[in-house]
């Protein structure tokens, strides 16, 4: 059950910006709760150390996150052309197929096929990637179409 507060609450901002405890506890020092759970007997920490990288996959799974947000940025075109893959799924599947499940989905097709993709990026060869800016819409399109290339090639279209 929850206890009740000894004082009131300030009612403003203002207020609350002028509350002397508010204020000490803002600029009191960070205490360590290794140090106050087991005194001088904690073994020191370095807190200069920097952390070992390690990549998601490494992680116990206690830390690994089950989900990790992305961003990406679509023109109208590729919009539609997941709009539409969507769509065909939910319609095929009759179940509320999201757009993370399609992109996971194909993410799954092509890592069955990395060893491929990896061997194809090689000759590829060294590209300069294009600018976001207005008016580069054709350069970027085919810079797309090369990397989109590699994903299929050594496929046999039967």
């Amino acid at each position: 059950m929850a206890r009740t507060l000894r004082d009131p609450p300030p009612t403003s901002s203002l207020a609350r910006l002028l509350d002397p405890d508010a204020a000490s506890r803002a600029t009191s020092r960070h205490r360590d709760p290794l140090t106050d759970q087991y005194g001088d007997r904690a073994a020191p920490i370095d807190r200069d150390a920097r952390p070992e990288a390690r990549s998601s996959t490494e992680w116990p799974d206690v830390i690994r996150p089950s989900r990790i947000k992305r961003e990406v940025l679509l023109c109208c075109e590729t919009d539609e052309t997941l709009d539409e893959v969507v769509r065909m799924l939910r319609l095929s599947t009759r179940s509320r197929v999201t757009t993370s499940h399609v992109v996971r989905a194909l993410l799954r097709a092509i890592s069955r096929r990395l060893d491929e993709i990896r061997r194809q990026a090689v000759h590829l060869g060294p590209r300069r990637l294009p600018s976001n800016s207005a008016g580069s819409e054709h350069a970027r399109r085919d810079f797309e179409e090369a990397l989109a290339a590699i994903f299929f090639a050594g496929t046999d279209d039967k």
